[in-house]
């Protein structure tokens, strides 16, 4: 059985590279980066199996839900989907199902993968919006960021599966905007159902593909699209929420006073922050919102410092603070029409960080651990380095400038 889980994963790291060399055939600009990154996550994959011999963290039960789909028929399986979180439990099932082997490392390697693709396509969005240099600047953060390491490659991680279809929605959201074309736009749609099942701050997306359907300018029949493709994201919005997708972290109730609730159970254990604050109204979110968020984005400060993984969590929330610096420095949020930058899609990347900052909010409220701040927070840490973009950028044509004045 152990010769045969050892064949299997050897299999899928084979056909990982594979990808690999597919994936850079058509990137040489940037083949190094991509290099390092992919071989990174695949030895930390190694790396995390043999480390933990055989006992892992399971206290959301993905494990256990993943070794029930695994002895199910395929049949049965097939019929078992499940539309929240436990999708990923769902997909390592299914894995395993298939080699007949409960095989950690082959599940390793498929999020090493996933965190890979994640690269890619931060890559592929980026030098759609900026330059290549600019893009291969933030593919470069995202390949080697502590934080996105770490939680690439562990068992039961599912960070990379809720980031793969949220960064790929909006790189279809971007064509749609740029093109016109619907069948980038239902891509994106079905992308953000995908990333809404895995974790329900996904929902904020439709909100943005919404604003994007509207402010759309190209396209067939595009005075028709501006009317029927709102009314009808507005008409699968309900849907979805009337059927639970996107609304598994709510328990079945959607309300202010259940976030409150939610903020109250997971302000446990020595990283808990700000447990004496419970949001209950909208007053509350309103008068304590501001100092949430600002915990959300940077605890642990120094003094909730008392261990060496502490001082690691500082600094996480450090480069977090010098992103928001950065991002409020490039002028992003005071750009009207895109005429008024250099950057042709600064109103797309504005839309982009309104969207971030309603996602930071409602993960922000519900949200009183740093453990886990610093896990939900690594979920919006490649577009908010996309939208840093546009610093990067105009930092780079000042310098073209100079050189060419010169």
């Amino acid at each position: 059985m152990i010769v045969t889980a050892t064949l299997w994963s050897g299999f899928f790291f084979l056909v990982c590279v594979l990808i690999l060399l597919g994936i850079v055939a058509k990137r040489r600009s940037i083949l190094k980066i991509l290099v390092v990154a992919f071989f990174l996550r695949f030895a930390l994959a190694v790396y995390f199996v043999l480390a933990a011999g055989g006992n892992y963290y399971d206290g959301d039960g993905l494990i256990f839900r993943a070794e029930e789909y695994s002895n199910m028929d395929l049949s049965v399986l097939f019929h078992s989907i499940p539309y929240t979180a436990y999708i990923y439990s769902w997909t390592i099932g299914l894995i395993w199902n298939i080699i007949g082997s409960a095989d950690i490392m082959i599940v390793s390697l498929f999020n090493a993968l996933l965190s890979f693709l994640c690269c890619v396509v931060a890559f592929d969005l980026s030098s759609k919006l900026f330059s290549k240099k600019t893009a291969a600047i933030i593919v470069t953060i995202v390949a080697i960021f502590p934080t996105i390491l770490l939680q690439s490659a562990g068992f039961a991680n599912r960070e990379s599966l809720f980031i793969l279809p949220f960064v790929a929605s909006l790189y279809f959201a971007y064509r749609y905007y740029s093109q016109g074309k619907l069948s980038y736009l239902v891509v994106s749609v079905l992308l953000a159902i995908l990333a809404a099942v895995v974790h329900t701050v996904g929902i904020v997306l439709f909100a943005l593909i919404l604003v994007i359907s509207i402010k759309t300018t190209k396209g067939r029949y595009i005075h028709l699209l501006k009317i029927a493709l709102p009314v009808l994201l507005v008409i699968l919005m309900y849907i979805l929420f009337a059927s639970g997708i996107g609304t598994e972290k709510f328990y079945g109730e959607v309300s202010i006073e259940q976030v409150g609730n939610i903020q109250e159970t997971r302000s446990v254990g020595r990283a808990a922050y700000l447990s004496g604050i419970q949001i209950n109204s909208f007053g509350d979110a309103i008068l304590y919102g501001p100092i949430k968020v600002i915990y959300f984005i940077m605890a642990p400060f120094v003094w909730m410092i008392r261990s060496l993984a502490d001082i690691y969590g500082l600094l996480d929330g450090l480069c977090y603070a010098v992103l928001f610096i950065v991002i409020y420095k490039s002028g992003v949020f005071k750009s009207k029409n895109k005429d008024a930058s250099p950057i042709g899609n600064i109103l797309l990347i504005k839309y982009f960080s309104y969207a971030l900052i309603a996602m930071m909010v409602v993960l922000a409220f519900g949200t009183s651990n740093y453990g886990t701040a610093m896990r939900h927070r690594a979920k919006l840490f490649i577009p908010l380095v996309i939208v840093a973009g546009v610093y990067i950028e105009r930092r780079n044509n000042t310098r073209l400038s100079k050189v060419n004045n010169q």
